[in-house]
């Protein structure tokens, strides 16, 4: 401009000076003098027409340069004769300046680019006269681009001062899509240029001509903006943007948008900024007056996609309302820069918040970093940082809340963030499975160099499963709890590989079986190290070590158990499962402490796994099988036979069961085998015992040769259908029962505890039948009551089989003995037994005369009369106390014929107290005493 103006004025002062010489006093000649200067300047076809020449004033009209060069209305001239010899004028008034720019080519002002380019001379500058007040008037510049043009029209005022040029413009910018107004303030033009800027304006945004290569324009909305400006400008730049540091400067910016339609992206977008611009002392100071906004009533998660972030992050973006930028003091202050030492250092803070329907993501952070000249990158430091997120929505997981409270430092190539992070997923879908309000929270440390980026705990961190999946055949109940001692993931071209460990007992849980409820356990697994590798295929590797698991409920026990698992690893078991302590802890428990070993293989959707449970201490194994169909969630294991041989001084029952502890001397075998099948609905089991001629003893009895098969419909608690049977060779209580047969059924009470329920036992004895039914014995150490049915019982083979040498008798007998048994012995409460016909009974054992000698002569005519004692009546009463001994009360009424001519007598003969030693003294054939007759018998 000023090159322009001194042009125009060389040619009008030369007119000026010409006439105030006398030299041209005509019109005609002074515009054909002008119009040869400016030919001489390159502006042949310049036109011109000079309508007032005076010595006091040049009126120019139509000037016009010619070529789209600058023209104007009118130029007028003031001046005193006296100045204009000196080079000088007062004023000039320029009307109608019209000034074209090319803004797409490389000569944008055209011919009067050639005169621009030759204002750097020394001559030629000191040649140029001083310049007066210029007054401007309908002055429009038009800027043509290849997105269109744009008309600046304004008003001005310039005129030299003290510290150089000064100029005053106002006027408006106009574009089919803008309008602006201007008003702009120069002090120090041009070498040392201060202005003062204020433009304010709005613009279509619809009609903007935006590049052809973005993929989308905006179809509607309206943007408003306010900018002002006041500072000093350098002239030049020859050393880079940081130069301008050097100068002082202020500015204010104020942005809005409204209802802007970026189909197909966004619609009803509406965004806003105030900020200012502080350069003080070779330092930047951004600030923002309000918190920038940004919003949008509807955003396209398909259109979104298409820019490779995944539909999954798409659907999330898609329900974004409101982003939100805003400092963390009330002076606002954003970011400070400065240009030190051949670098940027620059520190800023910031809140970042964006509302995503329900949910938001925040950050927090104080940054510095420092810049190379050219702005590349050398470091930058994040502390704090501070990230929040609730309520999102990420594919299948919905976000309940996250927090990050840390720091990060970004360098070229490489990127460093630590803190501790907590997370709480309200709701993540794993295949069928759906997990809630699933939490972590640790201290972590992410490092990303190159293409590599590793996550890893920096201390142990904690995982919660509050309400752990229904499974359809197990629910297991929350909350559970495990800490992760270590853990590091790395990704690095597109392989992922990751491992973790668990510490000892940290997880712990609840299982409860979906058809039985009352049915739970509880997990303390140990140690778990996770190993995982994904390239084109995932391949994972999981140890546990020492995992305890227990079943309140069923009274069940496990410890020692160790895992490994892989996954991925072509013909590799799926896992290796180790158990070695199942313990039943039921008192007395069912079962000896188990150890198992299982491998486990997948084909498809069926696992298999094959392996043998033992019973510690023993040689005892037992095979097992197992297949599991995971698309029906239901499978079935097939455990053994396997079989228990027994022998004195080997393998006892005691060593399988403690409810078999009083068995000794255990000789034979028993087989088991069984199956556990379950699906969705709950759980079935079932087993065969299968006893071949087995021989023990008990405290109670001696059983030789016990066989038989049960069948169990339910192992634990241990059930059997009805009608259960075992048959023994005999059975020695007491008296000797020889062809023993038992039918019975094993159920479980209340508390989960065996119950045989013995429809009936029956055995031999004396070629009698003993027999009882309907009883319930709930172990040896219940109380239970019952009553033993005695027929046919022969007193003569009864006899013989007590081999008691001089006594023997004649008859049958029959009856029943209420019992009640249990830990404390047996009581028998009036036990009745009575001879069903006459009989002989024949007591001639010398030993007893010999101790009865001295009793007297009734004793000694009983004596007589039971040498051969023909009864017609014949009763025996048992009865035991609790706390007493056995009581045998014997009434007898009948004759012999040797005494007293077959003279009738009744005898009421009471044994009481200690009766055992008596009978095993004349099993025995021991000599009687009297004092142990004295204590055994009472006659009457």
């Amino acid at each position: 401009m000023r090159v322009l103006l001194w042009s125009l004025l060389i040619a009008v002062v030369l007119v000026a000076a010409l006439a105030t010489g006398g030299i041209l006093w005509r019109t005609e000649l002074a515009e054909a003098a002008a119009r040869r200067w400016l030919a001489h300047q390159g502006f042949g076809q310049a036109r011109l027409e000079v309508t007032a020449l005076t010595l006091e004033r040049v009126e120019v009209r139509g000037l016009d340069l010619g070529d789209d060069g600058p023209s104007a209305r009118s130029l007028t001239v003031m001046y005193q004769p006296s100045q204009v010899l000196a080079g000088r004028v007062e004023r000039i008034d320029l009307d109608g300046l019209r000034l074209k720019l090319d803004l797409g080519s490389d000569r944008p002002l055209g011919r009067l680019q050639d005169l621009l380019a030759g204002d750097t001379g020394q001559a030629e500058a000191a040649a140029s006269p001083s310049l007066p007040e210029v007054y401007l008037q309908d002055a429009v510049v038009t800027a043509a681009s290849p997105h269109g043009t744009v008309d600046v029209a304004f008003d001005g005022r310039l005129h030299e001062a003290e510290d150089g040029l000064r100029a005053t413009l106002r006027g408006k910018a106009d574009t089919p899509y803008t309008a602006i107004e201007i008003s702009l303030e120069a002090t120090g033009l041009p070498q040392d240029p201060t202005i003062r800027l204020d433009a304010r304006g709005w613009s279509d945004v619809a009609k903007v001509p935006w590049p052809a290569s973005w993929p989308a324009t905006p179809k509607s909305g309206r943007a408003e903006f306010h900018l002002t400006y006041d500072g000093t400008l350098p002239t030049t730049l020859p050393e880079g943007p940081q130069a301008a540091l050097r100068q002082s400067a202020a500015a204010e910016i104020s942005l809005s948008l409204q209802g802007a339609d970026v189909t197909p992206y966004a619609r009803g977008v509406d965004a806003g900024i105030e900020a200012t611009l502080d350069v003080r002392q070779g330092e930047i100071l951004l600030r923002l007056r309000e918190p920038a906004t940004a919003a949008a009533t509807e955003v396209n998660a398909e259109a979104l996609s298409e820019f490779g972030l995944g539909q999954d992050f798409a659907s999330m973006l898609a329900r974004l309302e409101q982003v939100t930028l805003s400092p963390w003091t009330e002076a606002g202050e954003l970011l400070q820069a400065a240009y030190r030492d051949g670098e940027w250092r620059w520190d800023g803070r910031a809140s970042l918040r964006a509302t995503l329907g329900k949910g938001y993501a925040s950050a927090q952070f104080a940054a510095d970093g420092t810049h190379a000249a050219d702005f590349a990158m050398s470091g930058i430091t994040l502390a704090p940082l501070k990230l929040e997120a609730e309520k999102l929505r990420y594919g299948d997981v919905e976000l309940g809340r996250l927090a990050f409270d840390g720091n990060a430092s970004l360098d070229p190539g490489a990127m460093t963030a630590e803190g501790q992070l907590e997370v709480q997923l309200a709701r993540l879908r794993a295949g069928p499975q759906v997990l809630e309000n699933v939490g972590f929270d640790g201290p972590v440390v992410i490092e990303r160099e190159g293409t590599e980026t590793a996550v890893r705990l920096s201390k142990a961190g904690r995982l919660r499963l509050p309400e752990p999946p229904r499974t359809g055949v197990v629910d297991v109940e929350g909350p559970i709890e495990v800490t992760i001692r270590s853990g590091m993931a790395i990704m690095q071209d597109g392989t992922l590989s990751a491992e973790l460990v668990a510490d000892p007992g940290t997880l712990s849980g609840t299982i409860r079986r979906v058809d039985a409820p009352d049915v739970t356990a509880s997990t303390a697994p140990g140690p778990i190290d996770l190993k995982i590798r994904q390239d084109d295929s995932l391949v994972a590797a999981a140890a546990m070590k020492g995992a305890r698991i227990r079943v309140p409920d069923m009274k069940l026990s496990a410890s020692e158990l160790d895992a490994d698992i892989t996954y991925g690893t072509p013909d590799a078991p799926l896992a290796r499962l180790s158990l070695g302590n199942l313990v039943h802890e039921a008192q007395p428990a069912a079962f000896a402490p188990l150890s198992v070993d299982l491998t486990v293989r997948r084909d498809g959707q069926r696992l298999t796994a094959t392996g043998a449970a033992g019973v510690r201490g023993t040689d005892i194994s037992v095979p097992l099988d197992l297949h599991h169909n995971l698309a029906t969630q239901s499978g079935d294991m097939m455990f053994g036979p396997s079989t228990a041989r027994f022998s004195p001084g080997g393998l006892q029952p005691r060593a399988l069961s403690p409810l078999l502890r009083d068995i000794e001397s255990a000789e034979g075998s028993v087989e088991v085998g069984g199956d556990l099948t379950w699906q969705p609905g709950g759980f079935n089991s079932g087993g065969v015992a299968r006893i071949d001629a087995l021989s023990f003893e008990t405290p109670q009895a001696r059983v030789e040769e016990l066989s038989g098969t049960v069948t169990a419909s339910r192992l634990i608690p241990t059930t059997t259908p009805p009608g259960q049977e075992l048959t023994a060779k005999s059975v020695v209580a007491g008296v000797p029962l020889t062809d023993v047969r038992l039918r019975f059924q094993l159920v479980p009470d209340d508390e989960a505890r065996p119950v045989l329920r013995v429809a009936r036992i029956e055995g031999t004895l004396s070629d009698g039948l003993l027999y009882a039914e309907d009883l319930a014995l709930k172990g040896l150490d219940t109380e239970t009551d019952a009553t033993v049915h005695v027929r046919g019982l022969s007193l003569r083979k009864l006899f013989e089989e007590l081999d008691v040498e001089g006594l023997s008798a004649e008859g049958v007998l029959s009856g029943q003995i209420p019992l009640r048994f249990g830990g404390n012995g047996f009581v028998v409460d009036q036990g009745q037994i009575s001879a069903e016909s006459d009989g002989v009974i024949r007591v001639q054992i010398q030993s007893a005369k010999q101790a009865l000698a001295g009793r007297g002569e009734q004793v000694q005519l009983m004596m007589r009369a039971l040498e051969n004692f023909q009864y017609k009546e014949l009763k025996a009463t048992l009865n035991r106390p609790s706390d007493g001994d056995l009581e045998l009360g014997i009434v007898m009424e009948g004759r012999n014929p040797d005494v007293l001519d077959g003279y009738p007598f009744r005898f009421n003969i009471n044994l009481t107290g200690d009766i055992e030693p008596l009978l095993a003294a004349l099993q025995e054939g021991r000599r009687l005493t009297t004092e142990l007759l004295e204590r055994a018998v009472e006659l009457e």
